[in-house]
């Protein structure tokens, strides 16, 4: 029982510590701040899509640097760039919410979300989010 008990506070704890992460992160927006970064031939460059809590979300990735970000459910959308995270490729949503880059292959993307790991798959874009990837140019 005692064990039990200890692993549900640590869960709690990592949990509360990636919330408090994303508040600080929101708070103190640093989306102006970071220098986008662009690399035409990065493998993260494409169209992503994965499963997450929230519905099926959908990223473009462009050359240059730059992101959108798609909810299919609600077809809303937000922008991001690349950024450089002490050496290695990041994102920062416009909002100022931090993404770690975990691993990059051609049929996958692993990104790091506060603690939360997404899978995103290449090329599998849900139609609501299809005509926000088409206009950004």
């Amino acid at each position: 029982m005692q064990h039990f008990v200890v692993c549900l506070l640590s869960a709690t704890l990592v949990a509360g510590c990636a919330f408090n992460q994303y508040q600080n992160d929101i708070s103190n927006n640093q989306y102006y701040e970071k220098q986008i970064y662009a690399d035409a031939n990065a493998a993260y460059v494409g169209e992503w899509s994965a499963a997450t809590d929230i519905g099926i979300r959908s990223i473009k990735i462009k050359e240059d640097g730059r992101i959108k970000v798609c909810l299919a459910a609600s077809s809303g959308t937000e922008d991001g760039k690349v950024y450089m995270d002490n050496g290695k490729p990041a994102i920062i949503i416009r909002t100022g919410a931090k993404i770690t880059i975990v691993n990059i292959d051609k049929d996958f993307l692993l990104l790091e979300v506060y603690g939360k790991q997404e899978k995103y798959h290449a090329g599998l874009i849900d139609a609501a989010c299809v005509p926000s990837f088409k206009n950004f140019d």
